[in-house]
């Protein structure tokens, strides 16, 4: 008798697209950031509660759940909906912490990217 559970593809799906959307930031901060893990913790939520979430039904003996993650979410406008809550809840998780991000945030080792370097 096989075994079927019902799967989340939704949790997977916002967690790798939060890193892709990240990398497309030019600002290394915001990488930092989100770095943290309190701080992506609160992100991923931010996202999951304004997104549908979707589920599918997959037996035991499939243990490779990576066809059904690409089930999740495949349609373009659904994907670009996605991604914009992403940019949103990043605005407003940085937004809403901006003193426990400053505190927790490692010195930036490069000078050139220091404020008194960017204008001569």
């Amino acid at each position: 008798m096989t075994t079927e559970t019902l799967v989340n593809l939704t949790v997977p799906m916002v967690v790798r697209d939060i890193e892709s959307v990240l990398e497309t930031y030019s600002q290394n901060a915001y990488r930092r950031a989100f770095a943290i893990p309190e701080m992506r913790r609160k992100l991923e939520a931010y996202v999951l509660s304004r997104v549908p979430n979707q589920y599918a039904v997959a037996s035991e003996e499939d243990t490779s759940f990576e066809n059904l993650d690409r089930i999740a979410l495949s349609h373009v406008s659904e994907r670009s909906r996605v991604e914009r809550v992403i940019c949103d809840g990043i605005e407003c998780v940085l937004q809403d912490n901006a003193d426990k991000i400053g505190h927790q945030l490692p010195v930036d080792d490069n000078p050139c990217t220091a404020p008194s370097h960017w204008f001569g």
